[in-house]
């Protein structure tokens, strides 16, 4: 007999005064299952069903991990843009949100919205980049960029004798 996933093999030894059988499940597994829990359908595979189904919910673009466990260069882009900019405990803070530097809310939401918008980075050596480096990340004002075309676009820095003349 089939229920769901699963197809009776054989009677299985009791356990807690129930009556047990024996399932292979589609997927190839055996299972071991009360009767009355099969029949109600509170079990319908060897577990590889409710795998997923969790799956599915948790998939959304596909993009946040590569198969050998390292971040795709988008995602982790997207992944430090925000970071810089709103976390308080990350080591560059003070050179993005603490001076001002926020992301547009839709790609602070949204990894696709901010996918659909910069596409993927033309080769690894790529990074995020701001034209202006006075604003925000927000259409119009981002770009991947190589080391050499974000080296000529950065902000002048103050020496700290010229921060000590200052104050």
């Amino acid at each position: 007999m089939r229920f769901g996933r699963l197809v009776a093999v054989e009677r299985a030894e009791n356990k807690w005064d129930r009556t047990c059988w024996r399932f292979r499940c589609d997927c190839g597994n055996e299972t071991i299952a009360t009767a009355n829990h099969v029949k109600r359908g509170l079990i319908k595979s060897c577990g590889c069903l409710s795998r997923e189904v969790v799956s599915s919910r948790n998939y959304k673009h596909g993009m946040s991990w590569n198969p050998d466990g390292t971040r795709p260069g988008e995602y982790a882009a997207w992944r430090s843009m925000i970071n810089r900019c709103e976390n308080p405990n990350f080591t560059f803070f003070e050179y993005y949100g603490g001076r001002g530097i926020e992301v547009y809310r839709p790609w602070r939401e949204s990894f696709e919205c901010f996918f659909q918008h910069l596409g993927p980075k033309p080769s690894p050596q790529h990074s995020i980049d701001r034209k202006n480096n006075d604003y925000g990340y927000f259409p119009g004002n981002v770009r991947w960029a190589t080391r050499e075309e974000q080296a000529n676009n950065k902000r002048p820095r103050r020496s700290k004798a010229a921060l000590a003349l200052a104050a």
